[in-house]
């Protein structure tokens, strides 16, 4: 079995999101509980409601951003999709296509089933390029699901 998507997908799927609640949850957390009427040069109201607003956007920033990535593999007759809590089989036929778009810095990569599986029908990933590339020269069956794009 191949990886095909990037080790950064484990960081930026659970560490970044647990670092910014425990990080920035703290400041707010703090500026809840506290009985001054200052917190450094911001009056309490005011520190509240701006660290809330900063953790409660940030919060949903993370979720329609990198809480929809996943880790993929593959070997030469199945796609292993994973959440980093449960692993989803699904095999090549299966999977309508993969297909990666260059954006400039990074590679966002799409599996597209047939039809709609438990984490969905289109699937996020960080792809590496070099382990995908790797990946079809041992196994040649999935190269015409496999596209390579520039971004939109």
């Amino acid at each position: 079995m191949s990886q095909l998507s990037s080790s950064a997908t484990l960081l930026l799927r659970l560490f970044f999101p647990t670092f910014w609640l425990v990080f920035f949850g703290s400041f707010m957390v703090v500026g809840w509980v506290t009985s001054e009427d200052f917190v450094g040069p911001f009056h309490s109201s005011i520190y509240r409601v701006v660290t809330t607003s900063f953790v409660l956007i940030g919060l949903v920033l993370i979720r329609i951003s990198f809480w929809r990535l996943h880790r993929v593999d593959a070997d030469q007759d199945h796609v292993y999709i994973s959440n980093y809590f449960k692993t989803y089989k699904y095999t090549l036929a299966a999977v309508d296509k993969i297909t990666m778009r260059h954006y400039g810095l990074f590679y966002l990569g799409r599996v597209e089933l047939v039809i709609k599986g438990k984490l969905g029908q289109r699937i996020w990933f960080i792809p590496s390029r070099k382990r995908i590339e790797a990946f079809l020269r041992t196994s040649p069956e999935w190269m015409e699901k496999v596209t390579w794009g520039e971004g939109k």
